[in-house]
């Protein structure tokens, strides 16, 4: 008897030979490396870098890492005090203030960082500078310390509250004296004679105060922009300073100006040049008693080899001693405090800001009952400068 051979069942076919059967089930994507931290010479290029002083205490409050800053604020030319405390630090940082008295002996620098913004208010340290210093908790436990040299910033803000005081002071007197003037004419009468003469101190003292209030704002702005409004141009002095003298009214008349060349060229910024000589002008016109003749020259002159242009004022008055010399380009500062001579004390201030924008200099020789000389230098124009001018 003849059997038909039985059917392969399905589980017992063979694997399909197709190229496409044959692949391999793809394999799941490799996972990207979690990037390197950087290299322990680099963190610490970058921490040394960072232009402020910075520490890192541990959990258990030791200190980790200190950079140059940090130790150069607790001891000059020593190393990072490692392993110590945040409180050993807190004492060995006081040994360094101005007035170590000011501060509390015991964990002064731990109490911080229970003030919310943990910021310390600017340290005055033996050597003259100011630091300020910010403490944060990190998230593992550990504390870091920041400090940072806030000298310019300290030294700003005082000169600023100073200069606010004496421009509130120097501004209260005459407002008082016109208010109080104009009250007197408004509820007496009083004869014509007096009522002018009233008039008179009211007009001059508003005169003042409007020029204190323009030098003030020439100061603020000279200051502000930066010198973003400076526009030098190329000058010939003669016609320029025979201007700058027709200015001053009568009193120009006793100015005696000698000039090598009336030719001579200057690359100035106009307006500014203009009343920085006609502050030094004024000054020399009003401290010379009776009248006294002002001399106005000019020269070539060179200094650290680079050329430049001086203009020298001199006059016979009465002269200041060296305390004023001194100060003389302090604001507000005046050599004659009886305040007989009518001024602002803001001339010479405004004169200093002009030469610095010219890169040039200005200079002050005086000696009591023997006269001020005033020299303002300015770099000479460039040659190709002329070159074009001609």
């Amino acid at each position: 008897m003849h059997r038909t051979p039985a059917r392969p069942k399905p589980a017992e076919l063979a694997a399909p030979t197709t190229p496409t059967a044959q692949r391999k089930a793809p394999r799941p994507a490799a996972a990207e490396p979690a990037p390197k931290p950087p290299h322990t010479g680099e963190l610490q290029a970058v921490l040394e870098g960072a232009g402020v002083a910075l520490a890192y205490f541990r959990p258990d409050g030791t200190l980790r890492f200190a950079n140059a800053a940090l130790a150069e604020w607790l001891q000059p030319g020593g190393a990072a005090p490692l392993g110590r405390t945040l409180a050993e630090l807190g004492q060995a940082l006081r040994t360094r203030l101005r007035e170590p008295q000011l501060v509390a002996e015991e964990g002064w620098l731990l109490r911080r960082l229970d003030n919310p913004d943990r910021r310390i208010a600017p340290l005055a340290m033996a050597d003259g500078r100011w630091l300020r210093l910010q403490l944060k908790r990190c998230p593992q436990g550990g504390v870091v310390l920041s400090g940072r040299d806030v000298t310019h910033e300290v030294e700003v803000d005082r000169m600023r509250s100073e200069f606010l005081s004496t421009a509130a002071h120097e501004l209260r007197n005459p407002m008082a004296s016109i208010l109080g003037f104009a009250e007197l004419l408004m509820t007496r009468s009083l004869p014509t004679a007096q009522t002018q003469e009233l008039a008179g101190i009211i007009h001059r003292q508003s005169t003042w105060l409007v020029g204190m209030v323009n030098e003030l704002l020439d100061l603020a702005r000279i200051e502000s922009r930066r010198g973003k409004d400076f526009r030098p141009k190329l000058l010939t002095l003669q016609p320029w300073l025979s201007y700058t003298l027709a200015a001053m009214g009568p009193d120009a008349a006793r100015v005696t100006l000698a000039l090598p060349a009336p030719t001579l060229l200057l690359c100035v910024d106009e307006a500014k040049a203009r009343q920085a000589v006609s502050n030094v002008l004024s000054n020399a016109l009003k401290y010379s008693p009776q009248g006294g003749p002002v001399r106005l020259t000019v020269r070539e002159e060179t200094r650290q080899q680079a050329a430049g242009v001086a203009i020298v004022v001199q006059d016979q008055g009465i002269g200041m001693d060296a305390a004023s010399v001194a100060r003389i380009f302090e604001r507000f500062y005046r050599a004659d405090p009886s305040g007989s001579i009518p001024g602002t004390g803001l001339g010479m201030s405004l004169v200093q800001e002009i030469m610095n924008l010219h890169r040039g200099d200005v200079q002050v020789h005086s000696q009591p009952g023997q006269g001020t000389t005033v020299t303002l230098w300015f770099p000479a124009a460039a040659p190709e400068k002329q070159a074009t001018s001609e």
